[in-house]
């Protein structure tokens, strides 16, 4: 038996204990089988509405966070709320990087002060940035 028949297994047994009585024991194989294999395929990188405009945004060192926020936000044409939000969609994801990556090259932030304005920790913040790095360097 490999891992995932192995996995597989556990979950189901686990599930049967869980859900005994109340979902048929085929569903609960179903949902096991499907919690352990992994995706199929990635999903595919964002790529912009081919009627929108790109805007150009140059660096301003007086601009203030929340400015470089709305910049971003009105670039990327996402919300404000959904850009500090927990969300991780192929959207969303791109502009907090780019935020990000902003912020901490105009405003010399550090990892843990923009941690706060996203409300995420220091390491996730280090990794946006890091994100964007590379999709500059491409």
């Amino acid at each position: 038996m490999g891992p995932v028949e192995a996995s597989i297994r556990e979950r189901v047994i686990e599930a049967r204990r869980r859900l005994a009585g109340r979902v048929p024991v085929r569903v609960i194989e179903k949902l096991a089988i499907m919690a352990a294999t992994p995706a199929s395929r990635p999903l595919p990188p964002y790529v912009p509405p081919k009627d929108s405009v790109p805007l150009e945004i140059r660096p301003s060192p007086s601009a203030t966070t929340e400015q470089i926020i709305a910049e971003v936000c009105e670039k990327y044409r996402v919300k404000r709320k959904d850009l500090l939000s927990p969300i991780r969609s192929q959207f969303v994801m791109p502009a907090r990087f780019e935020a990000i990556y902003r912020i901490r090259e105009e405003k010399a932030l550090s990892w843990a002060q923009i941690g706060r304005i996203f409300n995420r920790d220091h390491t996730t913040i280090l990794h946006g940035y890091r994100r964007h790095l590379e999709g500059l360097a491409q």
